[in-house]
């Protein structure tokens, strides 16, 4: 890896944020992935121009490059939300001809099939970042809540934390943006699906 510059993505913060994983795990992480969280592309409030778009093409097409598998999309937001809120400029479609590997994880109302698609996203996440050079990214509308959901279990997982507790303070080392204490259905799911 000596000599190969990473792209970051000169996106603020408040839309794509880098959820730093551990140098070693007790779970399978390859070499040179990447974890993020991230507002909507091209959502009418928080980015109408669609740089969130053309930073995650970048990170998929320098993923390709170094010879990894790409960008994995983790959508929690319904497709109909997606295209209601981004006035039809993004889809799931889109996201699968920019060739992104898209994951359904829609999280709406926080039931059995909302905990049902978290569970499956992060095995597929789990799966993905396995990779060398694997690239994931997990959305929502403003990337805080539901977003956070997939990436806060992995940031777990990776890092051998088994309480909320201890997730919470390396989240707010992070971004304390992510799970807020107000956001508590997504906490709630994260502590139920790291504890599993």
């Amino acid at each position: 890896m000596a000599g190969v510059v990473r792209v970051v993505p000169t996106i603020a913060a408040t839309k794509l944020g880098l959820v730093p994983l551990p140098l070693e795990s007790s779970v399978a992480l390859g070499a040179g992935v990447r974890l993020f969280r991230s507002a909507m592309p091209y959502s009418k409030t928080l980015d109408a121009e669609g740089e969130i778009l053309r930073a995650w093409k970048e990170l998929h097409e320098e993923s390709r490059g170094l010879g990894g598998p790409g960008l994995c999309v983790v959508s929690t937001t319904p497709p109909d939300e997606l295209e209601r809120l981004t006035d039809g400029r993004a889809s799931w479609d889109g996201m699968k001809a920019a060739g992104f590997h898209l994951v359904s994880a829609v999280i709406e109302k926080y039931d059995d099939d909302a905990y049902t698609a978290a569970r499956n996203a992060v095995s597929e996440g789990l799966r993905w970042l396995a990779q060398d050079n694997a690239v994931l990214v997990s959305h929502c509308h403003s990337g805080f809540g539901r977003g956070s959901v997939v990436p806060s279990i992995l940031l777990g997982k990776f890092s051998g934390l088994r309480s909320m507790e201890e997730l919470l303070g390396q989240l707010a080392t992070i971004d304390d943006r992510m799970l807020p204490a107000a956001k508590e259905k997504p906490r709630a799911m994260v502590a139920t699906l790291l504890a599993e």
